[in-house]
């Protein structure tokens, strides 16, 4: 299915071998792109109830979906750590006085507004790994294939039927790898290249402060090669955006708290955790191999395939893979979103769909970073980049809180499809019927283990 044979990086035309027609596409190619892109949208949006145990009384994901709901329909400036993510709660809030015009007050109103809000989210990331997948000269068959495994990965499902900050943050990010490929495969920079860092590196990290951490590693960009002529207007770019980070910051958090103080600037950096937590985040001893291990199999494995419990004794190898979940949560992990993204890898071999599922994605990913270690080798700036911003996001996340891996990893999943597109280019016809199987696979897995128990 998978060759060790790497495409050129910079091509001037679709390879003949790309599913199945050219990146100009066909009409019945181009109609099932758009036919997937909308059923995403309805499918996010109509995934989980308000009773559920994702975004319900219960939600067991230690997210902020049942805060949000929550503190937007009181019409109270939200709890917890705000500053954090501005520019989403900003965004939300104002939309939602639009909204109340016509739909009207009330919490099953304030309920379907985020939940449109966010499906929104997701419509708006998979049109812009879309436009990845052009920039990378993939054809419309291809963009098919990919956008369906993006799609029903567990961290994109879940983080675009539920309410998270991260939903916002997620289209910026597929602007942001938008750019890095141009950047590869233009010799100029244009103004609106330019134009395009600027703003993805700027609205992600306003969306979510963590994120400026992508502004960071893109400096290495300076040191490459392939990229090295064109370093001053990268510096300058990077200076503007955090000029623009400063500003930004500021202006937000006085719209958002809607008082002039002189620490408005730093107040995105000050955070209130609770107590249980608090004195175990950002300890070096963090970065000790049982965390690092945890976090890493979280952020790759986990951001695809949801992970399962042990499967007990007495059940068939040939069952399918469940959940009972607890709605009291009296089993819950004291310091854990969830404690089913602790749970070891082999768990997922318990069962004949889940092994399956398994097996797939670690020979996929496995070629994936294995040619994507091979690019870096060679200098290529798109791939080098991809890996600093995974290696660096799961080296800051374990230092900042291992305890939680579900928090991070759907920031991961649009660099892992990056990387597979890159790869992916000029393959033949089993390649890509390989990716669909691996798709399906990943879908009927994460429907049994994800979305029945939580529903």
């Amino acid at each position: 299915m998978l060759s060790a044979t790497t495409s050129h990086p910079l091509p001037t035309s679709p390879r003949s071998t790309d599913l199945p027609v050219s990146v100009g596409g066909s009409t019945w190619t181009q109609v099932l792109e758009a036919s997937l892109l909308l059923g995403f949208f309805l499918f996010y949006l109509f995934s989980f109830s308000p009773s559920s145990a994702v975004n319900g009384p219960t939600e067991i994901f230690g997210q902020d979906s049942v805060y949000i709901l929550k503190y937007l329909d009181q019409a109270r400036p939200y709890r917890w750590n705000p500053q954090s993510h501005l520019l989403y709660h900003v965004v939300v809030e104002q939309g939602f006085r639009v909204w109340k015009i016509w739909a009207g007050p009330g919490i099953d109103s304030t309920y379907r507004y985020l939940k449109f809000f966010t499906a929104l989210c997701g419509l708006g990331f998979l049109l812009t790994m879309r436009w990845l997948f052009r920039e990378l000269r993939l054809s419309d068959g291809a963009s098919v294939v990919l956008l369906l495994l993006t799609g029903v990965s567990v961290s994109a499902w879940f983080h675009f039927a539920a309410f998270e900050t991260h939903s916002l943050a997620l289209p910026m990010l597929g602007l942001y790898l938008v750019a890095l490929a141009r950047m590869r495969g233009r010799p100029i920079r244009s103004r609106g290249d330019r134009l395009l860092l600027i703003a993805a590196l700027v609205l992600c990290g306003l969306t979510r402060v963590d994120l400026f951490r992508f502004a960071a590693t893109s400096g290495l960009l300076v040191f490459l090669p392939p990229v090295r002529q064109r370093w001053r207007t990268l510096v300058v770019d990077l200076a503007i955006v955090g000029l623009l980070a400063v500003g930004g910051s500021t202006l937000l958090a006085k719209v958002y708290f809607g008082e002039l103080h002189n620490e408005a600037a730093s107040s995105a950096l000050q955070r209130h955790d609770r107590g249980s937590l608090k004195d175990r985040l950002w300890r070096v001893s963090n970065l000790s191999p049982g965390p690092l291990w945890e976090v890493g199999r979280a952020v790759s494995l986990y951001s695809l395939l949801m992970p399962v419990e042990p499967s007990p004794a007495q059940r068939s190898f040939f069952a399918l893979p469940r959940y009972d979940h607890d709605p009291l949560r009296s089993d819950r992990p004291k310091y854990s979103s969830t404690g089913l993204f602790l749970q070891p890898m082999l768990n997922l071999a318990d069962n004949a769909l889940s092994l399956l599922a398994l097996t797939a994605t670690l020979l996929v990913f496995g070629w994936t970073i294995a040619l994507t270690a091979r690019r870096i080798v060679t200098g290529d700036p798109f791939h080098t980049l991809l890996a600093a911003q995974v290696i660096g996001g799961w080296l800051f996340y374990t230092l900042f809180n291992p305890f939680e891996p579900f928090l991070w990893i759907v920031e991961f999943v649009p660099f892992w499809i990056a990387m597979l597109a890159d790869h992916s280019r000029g393959r033949d016809r089993q390649h890509w019927i390989g990716l669909a199987a691996l798709a399906l696979l990943v879908a009927t897995h994460n429907f049994f283990a994800f979305y029945l128990p939580f529903r």
